[in-house]
């Protein structure tokens, strides 16, 4: 798959979808195998598919891949710009729902890293 993505270009209406399922193969390599650099890849692929979509098309879940995979290696290395870029990409899906007025769907993703982070600072 990865080479299929090479060889495809930014330009090509799939290629989003194209990273974004190369994206969650490797999280799911990572979750059975635990190697850091399969959770790296998945960040990469999942960032650059967020970054393909065009902004006035970008829905608040076109962040919720990244966002799960950076607070996943947050909680592997504890590394707090991990963390940061989670909050971060929860702020921008935030953002995008206050701006078209869909105040209701916000409640979900923010108490979901709630929950996350403090079944994390509970672990700890």
């Amino acid at each position: 798959m990865q080479r299929a993505i090479q060889l495809t270009s930014d330009e090509h209406p799939d290629m989003k979808g194209y990273l974004s399922n190369l994206g969650g193969s490797q999280l799911h390599r990572f979750e059975r195998i635990g190697e850091l650099t399969d959770l790296d890849n998945a960040m990469s692929n999942q960032q650059m598919a967020v970054n393909l979509v065009e902004d006035g098309i970008q829905t608040s879940q076109s962040f919720s891949p990244p966002r799960q995979h950076q607070l996943l290696r947050f909680q592997r290395l504890d590394v707090l710009t991990d963390l940061e870029d989670s909050i971060s990409n929860l702020q921008s899906a935030a953002h995008l729902i206050n701006d078209r007025s869909q105040t209701s769907q916000c409640v979900f993703p923010t108490s979901a890293v709630a929950s996350e982070l403090a079944s994390y600072a509970s672990a700890n």
